[in-house]
């Protein structure tokens, strides 16, 4: 329940305030389990940064992520303690490491052994910092080395997912997610908008295409959100028991193709909208309800934007483009890459 979660995260956080300092960041490695969420809202309690690290990183590109953001203290899933250990000597400002057992044997420390010890904590008194860092989010990395996108706590974006999940959802949704927790999608627009409307989360360990629609029936989804490719995936499956024996009324795709839009409602019987949106979009967001042609990302819900062609001149109707986004003249609006002034920059 939310008085556990809530319980959990204080208790949590005791702990991890005996590691670490105000200001510093605190990395989370590990694949979808409730720990996790009791790891990122203890580090948000304690007015900390969170770092949702990728769990495929190993070698350098893991080194980057955790030096980059000069982690203090890293929670890393039992599985996963051998790839930072073969990288730890390379991590100068990694401190502490601490253990997602999962109720296998606790190492020393361990997520677990934290939440033991301090049960029954009582929350901090002191507001978080509104200028301090409350999470960093890595992009892909695909034109160079992967920045990390800030969100300050005056300014974490919650407040624009709070108009969007009343926009989308009613009460008493349960919003099913197998997709990764360090990934915005799982973390933000559905735990942290199910937790804003007290509802339900139904957290999936990894999609399977052959289980999906028994996992979401088996957890009372009625909505989920979808990345593009999973839905032709969803469709090439052979027929099964469970293709509408489920609450699912609504799904959230991004990037679906048009072929495939109606083939998709049709066989499951679920209400599809299209919405685009970016890590580092500084909150701008598009969405098709069904106002906008099938395979569109629909209109922008504010702000301005351009369509321009290679030479930076509007693109004509049917011409590809690329879309250029106003984040308006306020400092604190604009989109930041943490300690990358050049980046933040451009």
């Amino acid at each position: 329940t939310l008085g556990e979660l809530d319980a959990r995260v204080n208790a949590v956080a005791a702990g991890l305030s005996e590691l670490t300092r105000p200001g510093d960041n605190v990395a989370l490695m590990s694949p979808n389990c409730p720990a996790f969420l009791e790891a990122f809202f203890a580090v948000q309690r304690l007015g900390l940064g969170a770092v949702p690290v990728n769990t495929a990183l190993v070698g350098d590109g893991l080194v980057h992520v955790l030096t980059s953001s000069r982690a203090r203290v890293a929670f890393v899933h039992r599985e996963l303690l051998p790839v930072v250990a073969a990288v730890r000597s390379r991590l100068p400002d990694l401190a502490h490491v601490v253990a997602i057992t999962e109720g296998e044997a606790e190492g020393a420390p361990s997520l677990e052994a934290l939440r033991r010890d301090h049960r029954g904590a009582r929350p901090p008194a002191a507001p978080p910092d509104p200028d301090a860092v409350a999470l960093l989010m890595y992009t892909s990395g695909t034109t160079g080395s992967a920045k990390g996108v800030v969100y300050r706590y005056r300014d974490s974006n919650t407040k624009r997912l709070r108009l969007l999940s009343h926009l989308l959802y009613e009460p008493g949704e349960v919003l099913y997610t197998c997709l990764p927790l360090f990934h915005a999608n799982a973390l933000l627009l559905t735990t942290v908008m199910a937790l804003d409307m007290g509802s339900t989360v139904g957290l999936g360990r990894r999609f399977s295409a052959s289980r999906f629609w028994q996992e979401v029936s088996e957890a009372g989804g009625t909505s989920f959100n979808a990345l593009g490719a999973m839905i032709p995936i969803l469709l090439k499956q052979p027929p099964g028991p469970f293709d509408r024996k489920h609450r699912v009324r609504l799904v959230v795709s991004a990037a679906c193709p048009a072929d495939a839009w109606r083939p998709f409602e049709e066989r499951f019987g679920v209400r599809l909208v299209e919405a685009y949106g970016a890590v580092d979009g500084g909150g701008f967001i598009t969405i098709n309800l069904g106002n906008a042609p099938v395979g569109s990302i629909g209109k922008p819900l504010g702000g301005k934007y351009r369509l321009v062609d290679e030479t930076g001149a509007e693109a004509l109707d049917g011409e590809p483009g690329e879309l250029w986004i106003w984040s308006g003249k306020k400092r604190e609006r604009a989109v930041e890459y943490y300690r990358d002034e050049k980046a933040t920059g451009d």
